[in-house]
């Protein structure tokens, strides 16, 4: 990984030139080799290790996916951000094998490899980089992290026809990919806070650094919130809404805060549980606002057609504080 040290030497003008070091691209690479050139300035000939974790990676338009049947059949899913998606397919390909290295790469810690995906560029760019600025540093941050981790990366490419259970993870649509405004949170983290776990989000929306997500991603605490006793955190949620009367039946069972914001449909299977016969709130229910203008509160992520952070949500929004 020494393309852009290579770039800027082809750049002299003689033999015995003098470069000012301004290039941060260079002087990031300079300070790579600095740390790990006495450790990866060798290599055994004669060394051969049979892969022991075996990856599939693919990516589509509005997502990637990939799995690996050694990690206890772990699933990493990623939708793509509106920016994301307008990037290259290469990119994209890149990015998956990149954010799924990242997110398992304490599973694969001295292990050896074998990763295979449909994109022929991408073996050509992780094993000798990539003229494109943003390739190759998705190229240095996969070998940074197999560096850190001691992984050893064999990647292979694969015919699409027969890399069919990933390109299916990659086209898993999430339609209940909305959340809520920065704004909008931050005033009830005043409220409520500070709250420690979110327990319905992704990489690409999540509010505190803790969370809880449906698949593997980065930085995640965890999949399936509901596997997890919630009693020691005070509990932010912004669910599906087919899961709203689940959210709160498992913060009472915990005995855990929790801050639920949740649209005001009285017909809902959830309001019973919000409400008793008498209108009055359930007793585990300490607190609740109304917010009737909603324009500022949902937003849209991959799925733009959603309800939620359109104009076609013209109903209240309900904050409720759960308190067992």
């Amino acid at each position: 990984m020494t393309r852009n040290i290579y770039r800027l030497i082809e750049s002299r003008v003689s033999w015995d030139y003098t470069f000012k070091l301004s290039d941060q691209d260079v002087i990031n690479e300079l300070l790579f080799w600095k740390v790990h050139v006495s450790k990866l300035n060798v290599k055994c000939l004669s060394d051969y290790k049979i892969p022991s974790v075996v990856m599939y990676s693919d990516a589509s338009s509005f997502a990637c996916g990939a799995y690996s049947c050694q990690l206890d059949d772990k699933i990493f899913h990623k939708m793509w951000s509106e920016d994301e998606r307008k990037r290259s397919s290469t990119w994209r390909e890149m990015y998956a094998i990149k954010s799924c290295l990242e997110t398992f790469q304490y599973q694969l810690v001295g292990k050896v490899v074998k990763w295979f995906t449909d994109c022929l560029n991408c073996i050509h760019i992780i094993q000798t980089g990539s003229s494109k600025p943003d390739l190759h540093q998705l190229a240095m941050i996969i070998f940074s992290v197999c560096v850190k981790n001691s992984i050893y990366l064999d990647i292979q490419w694969i015919p699409r026809d027969q890399n069919v259970q990933a390109d299916s993870l990659s086209r898993i649509f999430d339609y209940d990919d909305w959340s809520v405004t920065d704004g909008f949170f931050h005033f009830i983290d005043d409220l409520f806070g500070p709250h420690t776990c979110d327990r319905f989000a992704d990489s690409n929306n999540n509010k505190i650094a803790s969370f809880n997500s449906k698949f593997h991603t980065q930085g995640t605490s965890g999949v399936d919130a509901f596997a997890f006793n919630w009693v020691n955190d005070n509990n932010w949620s912004v669910p599906p809404i087919n899961l709203i009367s689940r959210v709160i039946k498992h913060s009472v069972a915990c005995k855990a805060r929790c801050t639920l914001v949740a649209p005001k449909w009285i017909s809902a299977s959830y309001w019973p549980l919000l409400f008793q016969r008498n209108m009055l709130c359930q007793p585990y229910i300490a607190d609740m606002l109304e917010f009737k203008d909603a324009r500022d509160i949902y937003k849209h992520g991959s799925n733009k057609k959603s309800l939620f952070g359109s104009d076609r949500f013209t109903g209240s929004v309900l904050v409720v504080r759960i308190v067992p």
